[in-house]
């Protein structure tokens, strides 16, 4: 049995991505990896604890290098709603929940002249813990293998998406 495999077709794109500005480069690979990370990105937001994280998953770009950043995104705003006033606050927790915290306490004041403890309601300090739910982690195991398989095919399509770009800017 004769295999025989055409890479015609990729020699042209490589030609057509080393002809290409090292901006437009970037471009394609932004895209390429912006595309391929949706499936990490919708597992993640499946898999979050909680609303607010869960809009806040997404992907941003590197400055000044080629690659992207997964994750909860600390530029995100959230409105609460608190109060009878709507507030404004950056989401960037999600890595409290991801790794979990130890028994916090917080750190009791000075008595008052009543004798009760300023600022600390039941006298013990104890704030509580956040238990470690691996939420990311798990989207990235289910999703790792198609994110891999996705990156070098979303190249190619992009690439191809550039040349017909160039060619309908010629006619």
């Amino acid at each position: 049995m004769d295999v025989s495999i055409n890479t015609s077709q990729i020699k042209i794109l490589q030609d057509f991505f080393d002809d290409l500005s090292s901006i437009d480069q970037r471009k394609v690979f932004m895209s390429a990896y912006r595309k391929a990370a949706k499936p990490l990105i919708a597992a993640a937001r499946a898999n979050s604890p909680t609303q607010s994280i869960r809009k806040s998953i997404g992907s941003v770009e590197i400055p000044e290098r080629v690659g992207i950043e997964v994750g909860s995104r600390t530029n995100t705003m959230h409105v609460v709603y608190h109060k009878g006033k709507y507030a404004m606050s950056k989401v960037w927790y999600a890595h409290l929940f991801e790794w979990g915290t130890a028994e916090r306490f917080r750190k009791l004041s000075r008595k008052t002249r009543s004798g009760s403890w300023r600022g600390v309601s039941k006298g013990t300090g104890a704030t509580g813990k956040i238990n470690r739910t691996d939420f990311f982690l798990n989207a990235w195991n289910s999703t790792k293998d198609q994110v891999d398989n996705n990156i070098n095919q979303e190249w190619f399509n992009e690439i191809n998406r550039r040349i017909i770009k160039v060619n309908s800017k010629l006619k």
